[in-house]
């Protein structure tokens, strides 16, 4: 929060938000023994504290269909999207590991594990643990059915509703063109929906010349302000971190 006064024009509606947050996180502790299991693990969470798997466990078939990898120069954070095939649940699993240390387990865009997932307390469940290591059984070509736009950020406006700290969200897209834009990038859909991709996206150009003119269907993180591609289905899923940057 201190670095933020001053570091751009629009300061203070990047700070407000932020201490609204605090705010809250500040009076949930105060009622915490009161607050619903689910809304009492986000406020846990939201402060750093480490919490074990509850009751919610769901047996699926999991589609791996993202990665995404965060680092500091000492550790790094491996997050993995994974997509319940018949309960349409989504999962994350979060794993850090030395930042010089290639080790562990690398799961496939597009690989499918039969698996028991147990999805940490939380008013939106989304972090989960495994019961046992996964095992991709299979490469599925499967393309679960894609919301559009409107649906999607009515999906994310709805789970940050339920968890004010939320800060990452799985959007599945369907029968979208990502197209340039002054700004930098943007996507589009078959309704004239506009979402922006990243400032500083590397990829636009790879897309176009995947999907010609027609819509693809792309899964990313939406934080609110842009929505980050992880992969696209085109005659199977492309996991779009192993891209070189153009």
């Amino acid at each position: 929060l201190a670095a933020l006064p001053g570091s751009a024009p629009d300061w203070p509606e990047r700070l407000l938000p932020r201490l609204g947050l605090l705010a809250l996180l500040a009076e949930g502790f105060d009622r915490l023994e009161s607050l619903p299991p689910g809304e009492r693990g986000d406020v846990l969470a939201a402060a750093g504290w480490p919490l074990r798997p509850g009751d919610d466990r769901v047996s699926d078939e999991w589609l791996v269909l993202g990665r995404r990898q965060h680092g500091d120069g000492r550790q790094r954070r491996l997050s993995t999207w994974l997509y319940g095939l018949e309960s349409g649940r989504w999962a994350l699993l979060e794993e850090f590991r030395p930042a010089r240390r290639i080790e562990g387990v690398w799961l496939p865009t597009g690989g499918v594990s039969r698996a028991t997932l147990a999805f940490r307390p939380s008013a939106a469940p989304l972090p989960a643990l495994p019961e046992a290591p996964l095992t991709i059984t299979a490469e599925s070509g499967r393309v679960p059915k894609g919301l559009d736009i409107t649906a999607g950020i009515a999906a994310y406006a709805a789970a940050r509703a339920a968890n004010p700290w939320l800060r990452r969200f799985p959007l599945l897209l369907a029968d979208v063109i990502a197209e340039p834009a002054p700004e930098g990038w943007r996507l589009r859909d078959q309704r004239g929906r506009l979402l922006p991709l990243p400032e500083r996206f590397a990829h636009g150009w790879q897309l176009l010349a995947l999907a010609g003119d027609r819509p693809v269907v792309l899964f990313g993180e939406w934080d609110g302000s842009a929505f980050t591609p992880l992969s696209v289905a085109h005659d199977g899923w492309h996991d779009m971190g192993s891209w070189k940057s153009q």
